[in-house]
């Protein structure tokens, strides 16, 4: 019945598309079918142009899976091809092109009013990186630098002061802005930011409420 019938080529599942950007690891499924029920299959994985993993025998008609580990990856565009050869020399490729993108820096808390302040206080918070690149954190009050951190520590508490000395350098009445500044190696920055207002100091009356005893 088959005698003269070209071989057809085998098939993989889906089109040659782009996957967006990727920051994560992720996975591509695929399904190769070859309706030349007799033909075996061999199937080379090529990634960029690392070593190519070779499927001498693939099981047609099954769902397969290239796990993709990003932080093997440097930033940029990439490229996956899955080539399908059967045994009559017959070929079909697919090709899937990513973007690894760096992962943004994460600054605990949120932004947020801190209400009233009239005396010196600090604020908490922690830096973390996925990519675990070296990160530097500079703190603003105004937009005026008050502290740069180089190389800062990650997952560590850190502590923004506000002194005494610049609270009273502070116009009674106006809404400061505390900014905290956190950029990484591969060009990342996140932000978080603190609104506060200075409130007028109290007089202050020397010693302490007391009992005098019987004068």
């Amino acid at each position: 019945v088959y005698e003269g019938i070209a071989n057809q080529a085998p098939k993989i599942s889906g089109s040659d598309t782009f996957l967006g950007s990727k920051s994560s690891n992720f996975r591509i499924d695929y399904i190769v079918t070859d309706n030349d029920l007799n033909d075996i299959v061999k199937v080379k994985i090529q990634e960029d142009k690392r070593d190519p993993k070779v499927i001498n025998a693939i099981k047609l008609g099954v769902k397969n899976y290239i796990d993709i580990k990003v932080d093997t990856y440097e930033l940029g565009d990439h490229t996956i091809t899955i080539k399908s050869t059967d045994s009559q020399g017959a070929t079909a490729t697919r090709t899937y092109r990513w973007t690894k993108i760096n992962n943004a820096l994460l600054i605990s808390g949120s932004d947020k009013d801190l209400g009233e302040k009239n005396t010196a206080f600090s604020i908490t918070y922690q830096v973390s990186d996925v990519d675990n690149d070296v990160v530097n954190i500079v703190e603003k009050v105004n937009d005026k630098v008050i502290r740069n951190l180089n190389n800062a520590s990650k997952n560590t508490d850190l502590y923004l002061n506000i002194t005494q000395e610049q609270i009273l350098e502070f116009e009674i009445g106006k809404t400061n802005t505390i900014e905290i500044e956190a950029t990484d190696t591969k060009g990342g920055v996140s932000y978080r930011r603190y609104t506060f207002k200075k409130t007028n100091l109290p007089p202050i009356i020397s010693g302490n409420d007391r009992d005098l005893g019987v004068i």
